[in-house]
């Protein structure tokens, strides 16, 4: 419903539960894990229910080869059932062009 590269993901303990791309994001895949240095991690763990908006970098959220060099903006948020929902918006639209 927006022109911006975005990307909705839910994960729980087990991991990646599902995605959701903008038509902008292309086909680019989140991770099937929830790296510890992210703060989709610490809502996880109990940390925060709904954390700031902060940029990440973009390796914590795709395992892709020289992806390192872009950054996310992450929000996320737990829900009652432990599972963590966080909206992923790409910085640089090269990032989708090159990856997705």
């Amino acid at each position: 419903m927006t022109r911006q590269p975005l990307i909705l993901v839910a994960h729980n303990l087990f991991g990646r539960m599902w995605q959701w791309p903008s038509i902008t994001a292309g086909q680019i895949r989140v991770r099937g894990d929830v790296d510890s240095r992210s703060s989709a991690f610490v809502s996880m763990m109990g940390g925060n229910k709904v954390s700031a908006a902060r940029k990440e970098p973009a390796n914590y959220w795709f395992d892709r080869r020289h992806i390192e060099q872009f950054d996310v903006r992450v929000q996320s948020c737990r829900t009652l059932q432990g599972e963590v929902l966080t909206l992923l918006r790409v910085l640089d639209p090269r990032m989708a062009e090159i990856f997705g």
